[in-house]
């Protein structure tokens, strides 16, 4: 009896202890509002401090909608445009050029019109303006530079052996042509639901779903049409999840999934300068976990609207985050990432009983350290010591012989240290 009590009670203080950690990290999120029409799929674009979610598919009707719903962050408020999409939408894109929107491609239950574009001026209904069978993309991932449009892969509808390698389009807006095709990067399949956005006049790419669940990030130069090719890799792998620029140097990506968890509530943060240089950081916990979620940037704030939770299901609420508020570190850990030193990655799994794996990556030669450190700040355990080449290493930590409880393990070298926490179960 004594011995079932003291596990309940281990298990209890570990519930109690991950309980706490993710709270003190999702209490940067806070839930504001709640759609009148929950989506997910959707897109959001921001126009004139009023942020529009267009189309996505609910969970109400199990259907692709066409809805325009508009948010007014400043007065809390929602409003559902007597417009609509001239079809339903779901896992489309939605991008600002000028004062109009262009949207296109996603499931519309209509194979032909999924290869429509539409075109509004937030003032008139929308309109068909073009139509062209590089448009039919079921998640694919679009940025505006110049009078250009850049698609990114996506899930093509009625594929042909000429669109077999187009995963980048460049679409030229003034002459409604199709100016640029390529699939310089991926020469076999297309990938499908990554994110991207855009600063330093670059447009970055991130995950995806590729064979697996990708954790890549790549550059592409929208001015000279060029790929930079793969920058680094992501904290986390993750697909359909959100990226928004924030200023010119900053790009936060949120939630998604990857084959341990359908509907991430982690986000991580890139700073870029002038150079292309990352450093990545973990950036806080939503309250809630989401894939194919929108998001937007408005008055140093970051919303989070809408979405798929763990179960497959509409989330209904929106998330805000205030930057100038924002934390990244919960108790000693750190993750930021020098690409002229190495990188720490998440061990696994986490929660872990007795074994896990930790994982890491050295960019240049270097004296490191690993070692375990128990929540006193005490060493012990040192996994590793010693001078490694550049490269991918996986360390596996036998804890058999420690109580349960929260460790860290550490990262150090030249460059600096990195800290990650983890739970061990008994």
């Amino acid at each position: 009896m004594n011995e079932i009590f003291m596990r309940n009670l281990k298990f209890l203080i570990v519930f109690l202890i991950i309980f706490m950690c993710k709270f003190s990290l999702a209490q940067d999120w806070e839930i504001v509002s709640e759609m009148p029409v929950p989506v997910m799929g959707g897109q959001a674009i921001l126009k004139d401090s009023l942020i529009y979610i267009i189309g996505g598919y609910t969970d109400e009707t199990y259907s692709p909608v066409n809805t325009i719903q508009v948010y007014n962050p400043r007065q809390n408020s929602w409003t559902i445009l007597p417009d609509t999409l001239i079809i339903p939408r779901y896992g489309h894109i939605a991008v600002i050029s000028g004062d109009s929107c262009i949207i296109s491609g996603g499931n519309s239950g209509q194979d032909t019109l999924n290869l429509s574009m539409e075109m509004w001026d937030f003032i008139n209904p929308p309109y068909f303006f073009n139509y062209d069978e590089n448009f039919g993309r079921n998640f694919a991932t679009a940025q505006v530079y110049g009078n250009n449009v850049f698609f990114f892969g996506g899930h093509i509808y009625n594929l042909i052996d000429s669109l077999q390698t187009a995963y980048t389009v460049i679409y030229n807006i003034p002459s409604g042509q199709t100016s640029y095709m390529a699939n310089d990067l991926f020469p076999e399949l297309i990938p499908l639901q990554q994110a991207s956005a855009m600063v330093h006049d670059k447009i970055y790419l991130f995950g995806g779903a590729y064979n697996g669940i990708l954790d890549k990030v790549y550059r592409y130069d929208p001015v000279n049409f060029l790929w930079e090719g793969e920058i680094c890799d992501m904290i986390e792998k993750r697909a359909s999840a959100a990226a928004v620029a924030i200023g010119n140097s900053t790009i936060v990506i949120i939630g998604g999934y990857n084959e341990n968890n359908n509907a991430l509530e982690t986000s991580e943060i890139y700073y870029v300068n002038d150079s292309g240089i990352f450093e990545i950081s973990n950036f806080s916990f939503m309250n809630i976990g989401r894939s194919e979620l929108m998001a937007v940037v408005l008055d140093s704030f970051i919303y989070v609207f809408g979405g798929k939770d763990y179960d497959g299901n509409c989330v209904s609420y929106v998330e805000k985050n205030d930057l100038n508020q924002q934390t990244t570190s919960i108790g000693h850990e750190t993750n930021v990432m020098n690409p002229e030193g190495f990188r720490l990655d998440d061990n696994y799994p986490n929660p872990f009983n007795a074994v896990t794996i930790i994982n890491y990556q050295v960019f240049t030669a270097c004296e490191i350290q690993l070692g375990i450190y128990n929540l006193l700040g005490q060493r012990v355990d040192l996994l590793f010591s010693g001078v490694q080449r550049a490269g991918s290493y996986k360390v596996r930590w036998d804890a058999s012989g420690f109580p349960s409880g929260i460790y860290f393990y550490k990262l150090s070298g030249p460059a600096g240290e990195q800290t990650k926490s983890m739970i061990l179960i008994k």
